[in-house]
This record gives structure tokens, C-alpha cells and sequence, in this order.
């Protein structure tokens, strides 16, 4: 009677533990959404054009507002090339949020003469053109949105050229680097 007590103790006990020691599994989900890349361009035959001046003197600027208005110290001729802002189109996500980060300092160079020459460029300014919103935020970083339906966003770009004394004539030109990222 004792083995019978014993073995029927025994196989309790194994049922106890496999009821306690089962497991249970659950299924869990995974998702992912690919976007757009963000991407940024100058629109065609859109960039910052100071025109054409003249200078005597060191730190003699001209300053190119976003809306294209020309001011400064240099003297601007009005007889030949035409001055605009610059102006770029954000391409992206539809209504995605993104950072706009403007160059702190840039230049152009001259490829005239017998060594090449630069003036400097420098507070970039921005300003979003009229159907898209406010470009809020502290130079040179702003934040926006782009557009809900097109994805896209457009904006304009000036900034202030700085002669350095007995500037050399010639046609300069150089680039600058305009940077978006997703938020």
C-alpha cells in the first residue's frame, strides 16, 4: 500500500508541475512607413545675384534682402546685371515638419586676374514665399512644414556681400550649402 500511495503522490506532484510549469506564447505586431527622401534645390535660374558694383574702399557691402532689395555701402551700377534673392524648393513628405539650416558664412571667388580673389558672404537671411507658412526659429536653423498635398515648400534667400580694399575686377561667383532635415 505504501508504493501505491507513493506512485499516486508521485503523479500528482508531475501533474502540478507541468500545469505550473506550461507556457504561453502571445504574437506581437511590426510596422514601419517608408517616406520621401527630404531633398532641397535651387529652383532654375533662381540664385542670389548682387549685381554689378564698384568699390575703394575695405568692408563696403551689398545686402540682398529675400524679397531682392539691394542696400549696402557698395556702389551698385544700374546699367547690367540684375539683383535677386536666391530661391529654393524642399521637396519631401506631405505635411512632415523639417529644419532648415542657412550657411553662417560662404564666399566667391574670381577666377580673373593673376591670383584669384574672394569676398565674403555672410548674414544669410530666408523667408518662406507667400502661399507657405512662417519659417520660425533663430538663424541659421528654422523649422516648418511642408505643404499637406504637394509635399513641398519654397523659400527665398538673401545676404550681404563684403568687399575687402581695391576689390579686382572681374566675374565672381561661388556657392553655399543650404541643409534640410526631417524633424
Amino acid at each position: 500500500m505504501n508504493t501505491k500511495v507513493y506512485k499516486l503522490a508521485l503523479a500528482f506532484t508531475g501533474l502540478a508541475m507541468t500545469g505550473g510549469a506550461m507556457a504561453a506564447d502571445g504574437t506581437g505586431t511590426a510596422s514601419a512607413k517608408v517616406i520621401s527622401p527630404i531633398s532641397v534645390a535651387q529652383d532654375t535660374g533662381a540664385g542670389l545675384e548682387f549685381g554689378s558694383l564698384t568699390t575703394s574702399a575695405s568692408g563696403q557691402t551689398v545686402v540682398i534682402s529675400p524679397a531682392g532689395v539691394a542696400t549696402g555701402t557698395a556702389v551698385r551700377t544700374t546699367t547690367s546685371a540684375t539683383r535677386a534673392a536666391g530661391a529654393f524648393t524642399v521637396t519631401g513628405e506631405p505635411a512632415y515638419t523639417f529644419a532648415l539650416t542657412m550657411p553662417t558664412t560662404g564666399s566667391v571667388i574670381t577666377g580673373g586676374g593673376t591670383a584669384p580673389e574672394t569676398m565674403a558672404l555672410s548674414a544669410f537671411t530666408v523667408a518662406p514665399v507667400a502661399t507657405y507658412s512662417a519659417l520660425p526659429g533663430t538663424a541659421p536653423t528654422y523649422t516648418s512644414t511642408l505643404d499637406g498635398t504637394t509635399g513641398k515648400y519654397k523659400f527665398t534667400v538673401g545676404a550681404t556681400l563684403t568687399t575687402v580694399a581695391s576689390q579686382a575686377s572681374g566675374a565672381y561667383a561661388g556657392t553655399y550649402v543650404v541643409t534640410v532635415a526631417y524633424n
